[in-house]
């Protein structure tokens, strides 16, 4: 997860940057993030808003059961209990970028949702 802001950031970045001619960049958060991970965030975080985010997690066994009839969930299937190892070192050495920190990715992201919902 990254925030939108950061990647903006680092794209500007990549441009005035002589030595990020040529180079690929991955412009990734601080770690992988569980959805448990950000269903606590918000919880914390939004106050009254974050009291309909649930708390119960949906067993792995229910999601390939379901993805049987699901279509939408059929591609998540390969992918549960697999963490992904990411890192954003070169951006942050080569660049000089240092992304916003999770707990604020997410509050905001979400914050701006319940705005444009209402």
């Amino acid at each position: 997860m990254v925030d939108v802001r950061d990647v903006v950031d680092a794209h500007l970045r990549a441009l005035v940057t002589p030595a990020a001619v040529g180079q690929r960049f991955i412009a990734v958060g601080q770690a992988p993030v569980s959805m448990v991970e950000i269903a606590q965030i918000l919880r914390a975080g939004l106050g009254a808003a974050g009291a309909r985010v649930p708390r119960r997690r949906l067993p792995s066994w229910l999601v390939r059961a379901l993805a049987l009839f699901r279509p939408g969930l059929r591609a998540m299937v390969p992918e549960l209990g697999k963490r992904k190892q990411i890192s954003n070192s070169k951006a942050r050495i080569l660049l000089g970028w240092e992304p916003r920190p999770l707990q604020a990715t997410v509050l905001d992201t979400a914050r701006s949702l319940l705005i444009i919902t209402g």
